[in-house]
């Protein structure tokens, strides 16, 4: 949190593997791309919050030219000037369970589509999510104070009782409340 960079990635630069749970990326900025995360590699972010990150140019949230497995996570709250305030996808992205909401200069920039697994919610149709219990252009539902301790070992944005998202991924008859690669969450 709080990190700066005078060129690409203020928060994290990704060019190998890395695995990033239950963890908040918030605060930080880039004079160019990718305020929060810039990955070239392999990167599997899972209940994870990533807000209030900022770049000039591209990518506020997270920059993607690699491949990026999102998995009952939320980006909200970034900004870009030009593309993806809260996702630019250049590379590999699924996404599943997931929020994209409330990001300046749109949710995401796609030169490559977005696999979904399902029940992602964009509140803008820029994600363009094709999955089962998808939701694009819907309100998010999300608290309007941001980022707080809501209990948990990082502070996350929490959900307003009237959020779409509220009891939107089904446990039965199939438990969809899954990472990714399908394992329980």
């Amino acid at each position: 949190s709080g990190n700066s960079a005078s060129d690409d990635a203020g928060g994290i630069y990704n060019y190998g593997t890395l695995t990033l749970s239950n963890s908040t990326v918030s605060g930080n900025s880039a004079s160019d791309n990718a305020g929060g995360i810039y990955n070239f590699g392999t990167l599997a972010l899972s209940n994870s919050t990533v807000s209030g990150n900022s770049a000039f140019y591209d990518a506020g949230g997270i920059y993607n030219q690699g491949t990026l497995t999102l998995s009952n996570s939320t980006v909200s709250g970034n900004s870009a000037s030009y593309y993806g305030g809260g996702i630019s996808n250049y590379g590999t992205l699924t996404a599943k369970n997931s929020i994209v909401a409330n990001n300046s200069g749109g949710n995401c920039y796609l030169s490559q589509t977005i696999t979904s697994q399902g029940h992602n919610l964009s509140d803008d149709a820029s994600c363009a999510f094709a999955g089962t219990g998808d939701l694009n252009s819907t309100a998010a539902g999300l608290d309007p104070g941001g980022l707080k301790a809501n209990g948990g070992p990082t502070q996350t944005i929490a959900l307003l009782a009237s959020s779409s998202a509220v009891d939107a991924i089904p446990l039965s008859p199939i438990n969809y409340c899954t990472d990714t690669n399908g394992n329980p969450v």
